[in-house]
C-alpha cells in the first residue's frame, strides 16, 4: 500500500466516524426501544400431523451493525458466519449494513462501525461492543450475561 492509498482508507474512515458521530448527536436523547424481534417465523404442521410443531424457542441474540465496505466489519465476517455455523440452536445471528439499510440500523443509535449488540431472547438489549470481536470472546460475553453459547466441538 502506498502512503497516499494509506492517507486515502484513514482519511475515509475518519469521516465515517464523523458522520455516524454528526448523526448520533442529532438524534433525540431518549432511549430507543429495542428493535422488533425478527424471530416470528410462523410453523405449520402437516395437515396430517396430530399435534401441531412447537413453536420456535426464544433465542439470544448478536446483532452486527456495519458495512460491506469497512474494513473492521469485512474482518467480522467470518467470526458471524463461524458463530452462525456452530451454535444454530442457541444463538441467533444477524448483520445489518448500516449505509444500505439505515431504517434498520437506526434503533441502535449506533455511532461507531463496526458495532456488536447483545439481545436477551425477549429483545433487550443486555450491551454492546464496538470494532472487531473474535469469536469466543463474544461466546464468553453471551455466558457472563448468562446465556451460556458452548464452544464448538473440536475435531
Amino acid at each position: 500500500m502506498t502512503l497516499k492509498s494509506g492517507i486515502i482508507i484513514s482519511l475515509t474512515a475518519l469521516g465515517i466516524v464523523i458522520a455516524l458521530a454528526y448523526r448520533g448527536a442529532q438524534s433525540s436523547a431518549d432511549e430507543a426501544a429495542p428493535p422488533a424481534s425478527h424471530e416470528g417465523v410462523a410453523v405449520a404442521s402437516a395437515p396430517t400431523s396430530p399435534a401441531p410443531a412447537p413453536a420456535p424457542r426464544a433465542l439470544p441474540r448478536l446483532v452486527e451493525l456495519g458495512s460491506d465496505s469497512c474494513a473492521s466489519c469485512k474482518a467480522m465476517m467470518p467470526v458471524l458466519a463461524e458463530l452462525r455455523r456452530a451454535h444454530p440452536d442457541t444463538l441467533k445471528v444477524d448483520f445489518i449494513d448500516v449505509w444500505k439499510h439505515p431504517d434498520d440500523a437506526e434503533p441502535f443509535k449506533v455511532r461507531i462501525i463496526p458495532t456488536q449488540v447483545f439481545l436477551a431472547p425477549d429483545g433487550r438489549e443486555l450491551d454492546r461492543h464496538q470494532g472487531f470481536y473474535p469469536a469466543d470472546a463474544i461466546r464468553e460475553r453471551f455466558r457472563t450475561l448468562g446465556f451460556p453459547v458452548a464452544p464448538p466441538a473440536e475435531g
